[in-house]
């Protein structure tokens, strides 16, 4: 059993430490909050922020909003690839291969703000452009009970 616990956790680092309770709180301090379908991730910057940033886009299609106000089904989320957080891989200075591949479905905690160039300028049409400020927090697979408890808690603000 203990075996199967360290599996997991390695080939699911992602996910291995958020608690619903940490993402709620996480999402009452956040401007948008969707529930979305990955649809493209663009290429890695190649290494991990420090001195400067390094941002990796991520192309999603809202499925819900529950918090905030979106105009565009089709967004792009930049999301900075910061070594040992919970969206990042762990080798590779990149976003995980496993949390934002296409088709997952996921909730992100987002912003309109710059960011260090985490919000594209000069999003396509019809794309509405958003930043994924925290790394730890930003992105993670929406399950049926996180959807219900973010809108259960996010209703009563």
């Amino acid at each position: 059993m203990k075996l199967l616990l360290a599996i997991a956790l390695v080939f699911s680092p992602a996910f291995a430490f958020h608690s619903d309770e940490a993402l709620v709180e996480a999402a009452k301090h956040s401007e948008v909050v969707v529930a979305a379908e990955v649809v493209s991730v663009d290429r890695s910057p190649g290494y991990w922020s420090g001195v400067l940033a390094s941002v990796q886009h991520v192309r999603y299609r809202v499925l819900e909003t529950l918090k905030g106000k979106v105009q565009h089904t089709d967004i792009d989320a930049g999301h900075y690839v910061v070594a040992n957080s919970l969206t990042a891989d762990r080798k590779m200075a990149q976003l995980s291969t496993t949390l934002f591949k296409p088709g997952n479905h996921v909730v992100l905690m987002l912003s309109r703000e710059r960011g260090h160039g985490c919000r594209l300028d000069d999003a396509p049409d019809g794309v509405e452009a958003f930043c994924s400020p925290d790394e730890n927090t930003g992105a993670t697979l929406a399950s049926p009970s996180l959807i219900r408890k973010l809108r259960e808690s996010l209703s009563r603000e």
